[in-house]
């Protein structure tokens, strides 16, 4: 009885073994393929010089990706590589430049997947690459010309005359010119030199002692594919007089401003003492704040003295500031107190007069609760 149930199960496993070996069978989690990528794209599909620009693919594969990178190179200079991240499903992305205006920016996109043979694919547009060349950004704005002086120095009988502007655009400036000339002589034309920030100066020398007045006017071009112009002429023409006794710049002898430590709930009183032998034209506060220069005129007090009110601004933020003053001679000579080019500068605190009311009513509050516990403790023992 025994051999035949063994003879049986003998049996039943014959035919087990005999049904395996006609069936097929793989093994779990073996993969050969390699992931697709498709749709790749970038926006804005023509970036300006100042774009960012996004770079976009969609990538899947069965065993999940491992891995996905942006091949770029620029101006077919050395090939650089990004991470891309996973945005979303099969969607990744990665974010490149800006680039200045002409450069040529060539990508492709490689993946990897997460399988035991870590199966890779590139799509490199057919081996041509995908690609887009950066243009000027669309601009429609002219450059902003401000603050324009000059000063007339006599050094060895010999003139000259310095003329400064602070010059500025958002595309960058790609000319300054400086427009001139001398009583009835033709139009000499000149590149104005850049100093710093957004400020420009020419100087004019030697002048000849015949001249008896000066003309000119400021042209500025920006960078932008327009290439906007702006010209600053004073309504007509900047006019010099040459010929005048007084060559002397006003003298400027303290600058200071009240509060010292202002907060963003304080106006700024700034003061400045001037004198000069012709008298006082007009003086002049030339701050910077929020990346643009601003002006104000400053207006006497006492018999030296002028003043003028700025702000309240904001905490923490810096505001430059110098001072220009010009006298009533027909040279008109100017005088700037710029704290030997490092400009005056005023930091914004916080205003600190919530923090104290609140600690006020807090101490108030505790000394009520103090008062009524003793006055409630002195009661019970008189019960």
């Amino acid at each position: 009885m025994k051999l035949q149930n063994f003879n049986r199960s003998m049996i039943l496993l014959l035919v087990i073994f005999y049904y395996l070996s006609l069936t097929s069978y793989s093994v779990i989690g073996y993969d050969e393929e390699s992931p697709s990528i498709l749709n790749v794209t970038h926006s804005p599909a023509f970036p300006s010089n100042k774009d960012n620009i996004t770079i976009f693919a969609e990538i899947y594969d069965e065993s999940g990706i491992g891995s996905a990178y942006c091949i770029y190179r620029i101006n077919n200079d050395g090939w650089k590589n990004i991470s891309m991240e996973n945005i979303y499903l099969s969607n990744y992305h990665v974010q490149i430049g800006p680039f200045p205006h002409a450069t040529k920016v060539e990508y492709y996109i490689q993946a990897v997947d997460n399988s035991v043979k870590h199966n890779y694919a590139i799509n490199d547009n057919n081996g041509t690459f995908f690609s887009f060349t950066v243009d000027k950004m669309q601009d429609n704005s002219p450059p902003k010309i401000e603050n324009v002086n000059y000063r007339i120095e006599k050094t060895n009988e010999e003139l000259s005359v310095t003329v400064n502007a602070n010059i500025y655009d958002e595309s960058n400036l790609k000319t300054v010119n400086l427009y001139y000339k001398f009583d009835q002589s033709e139009w000499i034309s000149s590149n104005m030199n850049f100093v710093n920030d957004t400020l420009y100066k020419k100087q004019i020398s030697p002048i000849k002692s015949s001249y008896k007045s000066m003309f000119f006017y400021i042209e500025a071009i920006d960078n932008s594919i327009n290439e906007n112009k702006a010209i600053a002429d004073n309504g007509s023409l900047y006019e010099i007089a040459l010929k005048s006794d007084d060559l002397n710049k006003p003298l400027i002898s303290s600058v200071f401003f009240k509060p010292v430590n202002p907060t963003d709930k304080e106006t700024i009183t700034i003061s400045v003492k001037v004198s000069d032998e012709t008298g006082i034209s007009n003086i002049v506060l030339i701050y910077f704040y929020k990346l643009r220069w601003f002006s104000k005129n400053m207006l006497p007090s006492t018999r030296e003295l002028y003043q003028c009110e700025i702000g309240p601004f904001n905490e923490g933020d810096v505001i430059n500031f110098y001072i220009k003053a010009v006298d009533n001679s027909s040279h008109r000579n100017i005088a700037i107190d710029n704290n030997n080019n490092k400009y005056y500068s005023i930091v914004i605190k916080m205003n600190t007069d919530t923090v104290d009311y609140n600690s006020n009513i807090i101490c108030s509050v505790i000394f009520i609760i103090m008062f009524y516990t003793i006055t409630k403790d002195k009661s019970h023992k008189n019960t």
